[in-house]
């Protein structure tokens, strides 16, 4: 598996969403600063039939954000 970096979606993202690439480049930004935010002020981040993020711990007692798959998403990946 390899890994990619959120720039290497934004052509995807931008087609997908009719934006400008550089909109989506900024959409894509502000959604992963929302996140950290909500979640550092207390809240869990829901985004429907995708998963949760939520604030978590690490065995060492570290803060760490925390991803919860939806049922479909593991349905999907497990096709």
């Amino acid at each position: 598996m390899t890994t990619k970096a959120a720039h290497q979606l934004v052509p995807h993202v931008a087609f997908m969403a009719r934006l400008t690439q550089t909109q989506a480049d900024q959409a894509l930004k502000a959604i992963s600063q929302a996140i950290v935010k909500e979640v550092i002020d207390g809240h869990a981040v829901e985004f429907e039939n995708f998963g949760l993020f939520e604030k978590g711990e690490r065995d060492d007692g570290t803060p760490a954000l925390r991803f919860r798959q939806h049922s479909s998403v593991r349905e999907a990946l497990s096709k």
